[in-house]
């Protein structure tokens, strides 16, 4: 166990994150949205550049009960505000690279403080269902007006299971 811990969770072309590095980071940012009231089926924006931050945020926010909102930062401000507010959300994660210009009324989470803190929550103490949201994905709005897919849950593992069994992957496999 000690050996996968310490194995390669994430490369990119300039960083090595291990599991055990992962998943301290999942827990941390998970118990500050918990901190901030973050529950079940709460939707969560997500505004971060495609690194392994993104992870991150995504796992955390599933890790908090929550459900996961993904939000380009290069798309315009009118669309990224329009997706706000069809989502409801009250919390939108970014890092120090994300546009800046969110409604006040949002709050704005820079996920680098997770890195700097500890968590003492436990995945498996936070209650989960499969019917719970995992993600809402914005189409390209090919009728005018984009609109909100909901993926579940049951529906993220569904799709996981059929692709480890689909290309037989293994433990050692990424």
């Amino acid at each position: 166990a000690k050996q996968q811990r310490k194995a390669i969770a994430i490369r990119t072309d300039d960083t090595e994150i291990t599991y055990e590095a992962l998943a301290n980071h999942t827990l941390n940012l998970a118990d500050q949205l918990i901190q901030k009231g973050v529950t079940a089926n709460e939707l969560v924006a997500v505004s971060i550049h495609k690194d392994w931050r993104q992870i991150v945020a995504c796992l955390a926010i599933l890790t908090a009960g929550a459900a996961y909102v993904p939000i380009q930062p290069s798309l315009p401000m009118a669309r990224r505000h329009q997706i706000l507010e069809d989502i409801q959300t009250r919390i939108v994660l970014t890092t120090e690279e994300s546009p800046a210009d969110w409604p006040e009324s949002i709050l704005n989470i820079q996920i680098h403080s997770a890195f700097k803190n500890t968590s003492s929550i436990q995945p498996e103490t936070i209650g989960k269902a499969s019917e719970n949201l995992a993600y809402v994905i914005f189409t390209s709005g090919s009728t005018g007006k984009p609109k909100g897919v909901v993926v579940e849950h049951r529906g993220l593992l569904h799709r996981t299971l059929w692709l480890q069994n689909e290309y037989k992957m293994q433990p050692h496999e990424r």
